[in-house]
């Protein structure tokens, strides 16, 4: 009898290729979030919801338009894999960050402490690679979801105040 090991199949060339340009993801990881920052300077995004969409899409026009014309000169060009290496970056940082940026945007100027620890709790999980610190202080401050009319910045003061001191347990053993 064939052992679950010998029934799997190696994956398929292509389905690699297209798990590589579909998802910001991989494994649970962002593929290359250190390449978004070049991506990012160079569009010039700083600003709303609405001039990260059209820098973004500045940025792919221009791209594509490189790539188009690299393509025309000189199709064996190392540079037109840079180029796609490029454009695949641009739509994975799309694709991770504008429903972020989307969410920013919605949140509101006053709200109870209730509603924007329900909506951070939303959005720290998707932004954080290790949210448990955040989510804890999140979970602590919940006995203060009725106070009205709190206002982002007196949000970012409080959170500031209890996120800026790392408070690492130590481990049980030293050694």
């Amino acid at each position: 009898m064939p052992t679950e090991l010998e029934n799997r199949r190696p994956p398929d060339a292509t389905q690699e290729a297209t798990d590589h340009d579909l998802s910001p993801e991989l494994e649970g990881s962002l593929r290359t979030p250190w390449k978004w920052e070049q991506l990012i300077v160079e569009a010039a995004v700083i600003g709303g919801r609405d001039r990260w969409v059209r820098r973004l899409t500045g940025l792919e026009n221009q791209l594509r338009l490189e790539h188009e014309a690299c393509t025309k000169d000189d199709p064996g060009s190392p540079r037109l894999q840079g180029l796609a290496r490029s454009l695949r970056n641009l739509h994975h940082l799309r694709a991770f960050a504008l429903p972020i940026i989307e969410e920013l945007a919605e949140l509101p100027g006053t709200a109870s402490w209730g509603e924007w620890i329900a909506r951070l709790e939303v959005i720290v999980p998707k932004t954080l690679r290790h949210p448990e610190r955040v989510l804890g202080v999140l979970a602590d401050m919940k006995p203060m979801a009725p106070i009205q009319s709190v206002s982002l910045q007196e949000v970012r003061t409080v959170l500031h105040m209890w996120l800026a001191n790392v408070q690492k347990e130590p481990p049980a053993y030293r050694y």
